[in-house]
């Protein structure tokens, strides 16, 4: 059984002495003393719920009054355990990852099959559609890696970028940006049209 999280506050830094304002470890928003709040924040922050999908750990960080809707399931084994809002997002995000990282096209989210599957395996689990998961878990996965990225860039002085220029399946030209921290990580992808690989267009892409 994963370990539980520890005290919220220990995810936060004091930074002002006069006014008890507190600031995030993790994408550093700053906030006035307030527990409500802060663990409301904690809820949403997508880096620190990245971090504990990360890490294995159970959040216990449910806002006062807010009733989630847990229901319980099967799994092959016959264990019963519940089943929350929580789980159903990190396995819509880990679902949608693999279908991203591995090129998986999004017409493999209706197969009969692969949903007899899916259902056998967590029979709770609510398998997102075609259009969820091209749209609205792709956007939401979107913008939480490029505040990923954010926060990692912010934290180094100097970094190394690498481009590469290559041509897609239809012929679109296209110029790849990595940045080495010295781990590589993707920045973005640009397409150039007909303008070709010269360093001053791939410089002016850097911007």
């Amino acid at each position: 059984m994963p370990p539980l999280k520890k005290d919220f506050w220990q995810e936060f830094v004091e930074v002002s002495n006069t006014v008890e304002q507190y600031q995030c470890r993790h994408c550093q928003k700053k906030y006035k003393k307030n527990a409500t709040r802060q663990q409301e924040h904690l809820n949403q922050c997508k880096i620190y719920q990245k971090y504990l999908l990360e890490q294995g750990i159970t959040s216990t960080n449910t806002p006062p009054n807010v009733k989630r809707k847990v229901s319980t399931q099967t799994n092959l084994d016959g264990f019963t355990y519940k089943f929350n809002s929580q789980n159903q997002s990190e396995l819509e995000q880990l679902l949608a990852r693999a279908f991203f990282s591995a090129g998986i096209s999004f017409n493999v989210i209706e197969n009969e099959d692969f949903c007899i599957f899916i259902k056998k395996a967590s029979p709770s689990f609510k398998i997102p559609s075609r259009y969820e998961l091209s749209n609205t878990i792709l956007n939401s996965e979107y913008e939480l890696i490029k505040d990923e990225v954010q926060n990692i860039l912010e934290k180094h002085e100097f970094v190394s970028i690498t481009t590469d220029g290559w041509s897609n399946i239809h012929n679109t030209s296209i110029v790849n940006y990595m940045i080495t921290i010295p781990k590589p990580i993707f920045y973005k992808s640009v397409s150039t049209n007909e303008e070709r690989h010269t360093s001053e267009n791939i410089a002016e892409g850097i911007k």
